[in-house]
């Protein structure tokens, strides 16, 4: 195969315009033009099929009408206003307005536990909060305590403390007079989905308007982008997550080209076909896909145009199976938050190693420096962190352009200054041809007495065993790993809700072990079956099993 990689990295060179306003580039622009103002923008299929649709022009008027009701609130420029909602067409409605007023938007889930909205809101200092009638009650219950809000606008909710949807958009004009807005103008508060050792605990990040020039390379590269074969993304993460957004959604209207969200994978072509877009592209997360194909053990015929799956590790089974199975190579991508998509497969542009995380994109730089990790097999593992800069000394466009503490400024005697280098939380090794070697997470690393364990390298081989439907392979939460010999807990979800006999337990503890005994070395193994406990595929299933202890109680041990 031929490799492109290094003439596309050194005849790179960013072009960021001085102005630049993400909704104005990914949806009024869109709308303006008559050959494509009809064509779908956003489609929304739940869980049970429910499908909600909305055009360029139809996005656009209602993010004016929006924008017109902002400045009718008072909200300026630099404004933080709250966004919890579910996925949505009217969320993204109310992010583009947001961004038509230079006003900051805070997304926030509502599946978020409480005690996160109330603390990230009055973190934020909104003053204007727009919600659904998902969770209600939470969200209320939760502002009640933040008391900077001052306008709460609901959809479909019935509150004595918010104005109605329908209220606010009332005698507003379909139409907006963008301003200038400068490319580094801050655009979305995000917070790290795991704390960074360079910033105190829940330091939220400002992403930039210029973050979706930013992130167009590794977009471009990750999913095989050619604008003109490209006729509609579908995608299984979250429009109110930062990857969501700048990984997926936004990189794509940029390019006029609609993007449907589902939860699901679909299970054959056709169903590709069934909603408002023609779907040439897929998105995903490495743990949706392999626990997809381990439920779809039905192979489908796929016409796709790339296949790109955000994760750390995706290895060689899965990347074959998935291959097989959709008739495309997978491209595994890494976001970064606060950073984007720094690097990552083109299987089109260069060979890629199912051993490794990809390579570094165009237009980005990593280092590498000391982890601060001893012992056996921890050679490798050094921290990746994210330059400011290319190879060139341009500035990297998708790097955060500011941080946000946790205090009110005014309570802060120091202000908190921007490092030069953003330690991405992960651990490995980066070589000369720019790939990328992951040991994992520095929080999730299986250290054991004779190496540096990724956690989703041995959930995946685990997950290639019939009955094993997900695996979370974790330290015991209640204990240390000793210096010489670790104990690495497996818990697995299996295919049967019934109970299995003493000799189907010890057959599959022995093809677990058969599977990673090349990895673990000497390390000390407790298998444990959970027929109760669904691990969370969306995330990282090792924080979510640890955040509820109390389920571990029921692992059943798979060997005495």
């Amino acid at each position: 195969m031929t490799d492109l990689y290094r003439p596309l990295r050194d005849e790179f060179a960013w072009h960021v315009p001085r102005f630049i306003n993400i909704a104005d580039r990914c949806c009024q622009q869109w709308a303006e033009e008559h050959s494509h103002s009809k064509s779908v923008a956003i489609e929304i299929i739940g869980p049970d099929g429910y499908a909600q649709r909305s055009t360029f022009q139809e996005l656009a008027e209602t993010s004016c009408r929006l924008a017109n009701g902002l400045e009718r609130m008072g909200a300026k420029p630099g404004d933080r206003v709250a966004v919890i909602m579910r996925d949505r067409v009217e969320a993204l409605a109310v992010m583009m307005a947001c961004w038509l007023k230079q006003c900051i938007v805070v997304a926030l889930p509502t599946t978020e536990h409480g005690d996160v909205m109330t603390q990230r809101v009055r973190q934020s200092r909104c003053r204007i909060v727009f919600t659904d009638d998902s969770e209600p009650d939470k969200v209320f219950s939760a502002l009640q305590r933040c008391t900077r809000v001052q306008q709460i606008v609901g959809l479909s909710v019935e509150a004595e403390n918010a104005m109605s949807w329908s209220g606010l958009l009332s005698r507003q004009p379909d139409a907006y007079r963008v301003e200038p807005t400068r490319s580094q103008q801050p655009a979305l508060l995000a917070w790290p989905t795991r704390s960074s050792s360079a910033y105190p605990p829940q330091t939220a990040f400002l992403v930039a308007h210029q973050a979706l020039i930013g992130n167009l390379t590794g977009f471009v590269s990750a999913n095989n982008w050619f604008p003109k074969d490209a006729t509609g993304m579908q995608s299984s993460v979250s429009m109110m997550s930062e990857a969501g957004l700048f990984g997926v959604i936004l990189p794509s209207l940029y390019f006029g080209v609609g993007v449907r969200l589902q939860p699901t994978l679909p299970h054959s072509f056709e169903a590709l076909s069934q909603g408002a877009l023609k779907i040439s592209h897929i998105n995903t997360t490495s743990g949706m896909l392999c626990q997809w194909l381990r439920r779809s053990p039905v192979s489908a015929e796929f016409n796709l145009k790339g296949l790109s799956v955000f994760g750390e590790l995706l290895n060689g089974y899965w990347r074959d199976l998935a291959s097989n199975r959709f008739g495309i190579q997978p491209n595994l991508v890494t976001f970064v938050p606060g950073c984007g998509l720094l690097w990552g497969d083109s299987h089109p542009m260069w060979p890629t190693d199912p051993d490794k995380a990809g390579r570094v994109f165009p237009g980005h730089k990593l280092v590498e420096r000391s982890a601060g990790l001893s012992g056996p097999g921890t050679s490798v593992c050094k921290e990746i962190y994210a330059c400011r800069s290319d190879h060139t000394g341009d500035p990297d466009p998708a790097i955060y352009v500011g941080v946000w503490p946790l205090k009110d400024p005014a309570d802060v005697h120091e202000p908190i200054d921007m490092v030069p280098e953003h330690p991405c939380g992960l651990v490995g090794e980066l070589k000369e041809d720019g790939s990328v070697h992951l040991a994992g997470w520095s929080d999730d690393l299986l250290l054991t007495g004779s190496a540096a364990l990724h956690p989703l390298a041995i959930e995946q081989a685990v997950m290639s065993i019939d009955e094993v439907m997900m695996a979370a392979a974790i330290h015991p939460p209640s204990r240390k790993p000793a210096s010489d010999v670790a104990e690495i807990w497996i818990v697995l979800e299996l295919d049967s809700a019934t109970s299995i006999s003493s000799a189907q337990r010890t057959g599959l503890r022995n093809r677990i072990l058969e599977v990673i005994r090349g990895m673990v070395g000497n390390s000390r193994v407790r298998l444990g079956i959970s027929q109760r406990i669904s691990i969370d595929t969306s995330g990282h299933p090792r924080r979510d099993l640890l955040r509820v202890r109390h389920g571990l109680s029921g692992v059943q041990p798979l060997s005495a």
